[in-house]
């Protein structure tokens, strides 16, 4: 079947699918339309059959007076002429009668009629010959045709009740078969939607392969397979996509090395400007004016930036290669302590209070990822807090997992720039404290670390001002 469906072009499997899933309904409809002409053939077929037979008994009983008439007028006359027509009228008698046996078809009247026959069979008239009694002959004839009468009306009874039979078998048939049909109907819809249900998901399963490929290269994986099974159309799109694919990720890798090679080629000439500000700082070469301090300062500043700048996109450029998370137990409390420790010059020198709250607690997580988070969080809530302000970095676990927060008393972030933050250079529209420009790689950073260890990141608002961010593992 698969090999059949993946030969199909799509509109052709669509329409088979709907040609397959409606051969219940199409089969419960034509049994219908058979049925019905086999009850109407029966129900003709007994009409027939009644009229015939009640045409017969009439008949019949018209040719048993015929006999009596003529049994009469030989024992009144006695001449054999009346004889031979009771004969001949007898014959056409035994006639009507076999005619009404193969149309009745029922032993009991088969038995009526066979009597009938005996009784007035042509050696009826014999013993009216030897009577001399004209009297007495009449009265031998009343008594045979009286035998003869209530024959014929047993004969009546049961043609009656042989055609109100079959009327009642036809109704019970035909009651049954509206029964079947019901249930037949009641089996072919369920039976035509549960078909239409699975040719559409033997139909659907490579569009949703499709989906999932698009999904995957959207994400930025370009090392799955795009190859797809199905119709000749969604195979074409599946080489296509690989191409796109391929071709992405040459770009990507290219786009890596050039960073990588950028960043490092920037090194040496970032270090000796440093080398050179911090030389004209001490004025090592001569005393400076103050014109020329504040255009050192620049310089240093500058240098500091882009120091940073470069720090962020290798540590950018490492997570997005990163092929996965290492997962191992990580301490909570001395991996953030250390963190802090990390950045204690600039809290020192903007008189902050960083404080960690949360107790003893192993996490199993990537240890450099985890410390990319938080080293990456503090100082972005460093750096956007006010000289004298208090940040708050804490963790916990839940029946889920286990959250870490980081709180400053900031500017906050305004609601429709939460959902840009994370994107690499944005840059929001409160400014971090101090002469130094952030680079816009923090929160990206975060966002892709937060994205490998598969958690969930929250902002809010922190009281009375600030901003609360909290990942949920």
């Amino acid at each position: 079947m698969k090999s059949v469906l993946n030969s199909m072009p799509l509109a052709r499997q669509w329409a088979l699918g709907t040609l397959l899933a409606s051969l219940p309904l199409i089969a419960a409809v034509a049994y219908a339309i058979w049925s019905m002409e086999q009850h109407n053939r029966k129900q003709q077929e007994l009409v027939e059959t009644a009229v015939v037979v009640n045409r017969q008994l009439v008949g019949l009983q018209d040719q048993v007076k015929e006999l009596e008439r003529s049994a009469r007028q030989y024992a009144v006359l006695r001449d054999e002429r009346f004889g031979t027509i009771y004969q001949e009228k007898y014959d056409s008698l035994s006639q009507l009668v076999l005619t009404f046996k193969s149309a009745a078809a029922s032993a009991q009247l088969e038995q009526s009629l066979d009597r009938l026959l005996r009784l007035l069979r042509a050696a009826t008239l014999e013993p009216l010959t030897n009577e001399p009694s004209q009297a007495k002959a009449l009265g031998q004839l009343t008594e045979t045709f009286n035998q003869a009468t209530d024959i014929l009306s047993r004969i009546s009874d049961l043609t009656h009740t042989l055609v109100s039979e079959g009327l009642q078998k036809q109704k019970d048939a035909f009651e049954n078969t509206q029964w079947y049909l019901a249930f037949l109907g009641f089996m072919a819809l369920p039976a035509s939607i549960g078909f239409q249900f699975w040719w559409t998901y033997m139909v659907a399963k490579p569009m949703n392969r499709l989906s999932t490929i698009i999904g995957l290269i959207g994400r930025g994986d370009l090392e799955q397979s795009t190859a797809l099974e199905g119709p000749q159309e969604l195979k074409v799109l599946g080489e296509r996509l690989n191409w796109l694919r391929v071709t992405l990720k040459t770009i990507e890798n290219q786009k890596n090395t050039f960073l990588r090679h950028v960043t490092h080629e920037l090194k040496t000439p970032l270090a000796a400007m440093f080398e050179a500000s911090a030389l004209l700082q001490e004025e090592v070469p001569g005393p400076l004016t103050a014109e020329q301090r504040s255009v050192v300062a620049i310089l240093s500043d500058n240098a500091a930036r882009l120091q940073e700048m470069i720090h962020q996109l290798l540590n950018f450029n490492s997570v997005r290669l990163a092929a996965g998370s290492n997962a191992e137990i990580v301490a909570l409390r001395p991996m953030l302590q250390q963190v802090r420790e990390n950045y204690d010059s600039l809290i020192r020198s903007r008189q902050l209070e960083v404080t960690l709250e949360g107790g003893d607690m192993d996490v199993e997580s990537d240890t450099m990822l985890l410390q990319m988070v938080a080293a990456n969080l503090l100082s972005n809530a460093l750096h956007f807090s006010p000289t004298g302000s208090r940040v708050v970095v804490s963790w916990g676990s839940e029946p889920q997992g286990w959250w870490f927060e980081v709180a400053d008393q900031g500017p906050g972030i305004p609601e429709p720039e939460r959902d840009k933050v994370f994107v690499p250079f944005y840059q929001g529209t409160n400014k971090r404290e101090g002469s130094t420009k952030g680079s816009g790689l923090g929160l990206a950073i975060v966002g892709e670390c937060v994205s490998q260890l598969s958690g969930v990141i929250e902002i809010q608002d922190n009281q009375p001002r600030g901003t609360r961010i909290k990942i949920t593992f």
